[in-house]
C-alpha cells in the first residue's frame, strides 16, 4: 500500500492550472508548427559577468550570488549564537538563583563580577564548542573513509565523469563548460577581503553575545522561573529579531539602502546586519560608526545589567515587574 501525500485546495487548483497551461502551449506549437526544440534554440543564454569599482577605480571581478550567500551564512550564525547562548546565560542564572548557590558566591566576590564571569565563561563554553565540531567532522570523516579504503565521494564522480567523457564528446563539452563556471566562482572568492570579513564576523560574534548576555543576565537574576523569564525575555529578542528579518528583507536586497545603514549602525541590530553587508563593502566610516556604537551599547548595557542584578540575584518570591526592575536600577549601592 502507497501512501499517497494529501494536497491542499490550493495546491490542486496550481497543478491543474499547470498542467492545462502545458497542453495549451504544446497545442498552439502544433498549430503553427514549431517545433520544441526549435523554440528552445530560440532563447538565448546571458551570462553576465559583475565587476566592482575601488576608490582607486580599480576593477575586481564579482558574484551576487556568493555575497548574498555569504551575508546569509555569517548573519544566521550571529542570530543563532546570540539567541542560544544567550538563553543559556539566563537559564543558569535562574538556576544559581533557585538553588541559593549564589548567596554562598556573592559572599566572596561582587554580583557584577559574577555577571560577567557567567558571560564570559559560557561564550569560551560555546567558542570551544564549535571549535570542537569542525575538528572532529574534518578528522572523522577523513580518517573512518582512510581506514575502510573508501574514496572521497567527489573523487568517486570525478572517476565516473571521466570515463564518461572518454566515450561521450558533448558530455565533455558540458563538463569543461560547467569546469569554466565553477573556476570563474573560486576566481570571484579569491577576490574577497576574507581577512577583514573575519575579523569583522568575529568582533560582531563577540559583540553581540556580550551585549545581549549581560540583559539575558539581568532576566535571569530578577526572575524565580523559567515560566515567569518569558514576559521579560521576548521584550530582549526583539531588536535581534528585527536585525534577522532585516536582513533577508532589506540587507541583502539592497545592502547600501538607508535602512540597511541604520540597522548596521544601531547596536542591538548591527552584529546581525554588519556581517550581512561586509561582504558588499561597507565604508570606513560606516563600519568605525559601527563598531563603536557597538562597544558603547555593550558597555551601557552592562551597566543596566548590572545594576538590575546586583539586587535581584537576591531577591526571592518577589512578584516583578518593570516597575520593580527600574525600582532595582535606581537603588544606590
Amino acid at each position: 500500500m502507497r501512501f499517497i501525500p494529501r494536497k491542499s485546495p490550493a495546491e490542486k487548483v496550481g497543478d491543474l492550472e499547470s498542467s492545462i497551461e502545458n497542453q495549451i502551449h504544446d497545442l498552439k506549437l502544433k498549430e503553427y508548427n514549431i517545433d520544441e526544440a526549435t523554440l528552445k534554440s530560440l532563447r538565448p543564454k546571458v551570462n553576465l559577468k559583475q565587476f566592482n569599482l575601488s576608490d582607486t577605480g580599480e576593477e575586481k571581478s564579482s558574484n551576487a550570488g556568493i555575497l548574498y550567500g555569504l551575508g546569509f551564512g555569517l548573519g544566521i550564525l550571529i542570530y543563532m549564537f546570540v539567541l542560544i547562548y544567550g538563553i543559556q546565560i539566563m537559564q543558569g542564572v535562574i538556576e544559581e538563583k533557585t538553588s541559593k548557590v549564589v548567596e554562598v558566591i556573592v559572599s566572596s566576590v561582587k554580583p557584577f563580577q559574577l555577571m560577567l564571569g557567567k558571560i564570559i565563561s559560557i561564550a569560551s563554553v560555546g567558542l570551544v564548542q564549535f571549535t570542537i565540531w569542525i575538528v572532529l567532522i574534518t578528522v572523522l570523516s577523513s580518517g573512518t573513509l582512510a581506514y575502510f579504503g573508501l574514496k572521497m565521494p567527489q573523487k568517486q564522480v570525478m572517476e565516473q565523469v571521466t570515463k564518461q567523457m572518454q566515450n561521450d564528446p558533448d558530455m565533455k563539452a558540458a563538463v569543461d563548460q560547467q569546469n569554466s563556471k565553477v573556476a570563474e566562482l573560486l576566481g570571484n572568492w579569491s577576490e574577497l577581503p576574507l581577512l577583514k570579513i573575519t575579523v569583522v564576523f568575529v568582533f560582531y560574534f563577540l559583540g553581540g553575545y556580550l551585549l545581549y548576555g549581560a540583559l539575558f543576565a539581568a532576566v535571569g537574576s530578577a526572575v524565580d522561573s523559567q515560566q515567569e523569564a518569558q514576559q521579560f525575555q521576548f521584550p530582549v529578542t526583539i531588536p535581534l529579531l528585527i536585525g534577522y528579518l532585516g536582513l533577508f528583507l532589506f540587507i541583502l536586497r539592497d545592502p547600501h539602502g538607508s535602512v540597511s545603514f541604520w540597522l548596521s549602525i544601531i547596536p542591538f541590530t548591527s552584529p546581525v546586519a554588519m556581517v550581512g553587508r561586509i561582504a558588499f563593502g561597507v565604508p570606513a566610516w560606516q563600519l568605525a560608526l559601527s563598531i563603536a556604537l557597538l562597544i558603547g551599547g555593550f558597555l551601557l548595557t552592562t551597566w543596566i545589567a548590572g545594576r538590575i542584578y546586583r539586587v535581584g540575584i537576591l531577591m526571592t518570591g518577589t512578584k516583578v515587574s518593570y516597575k520593580v526592575l527600574a525600582k532595582w536600577f535606581m537603588m544606590k549601592g
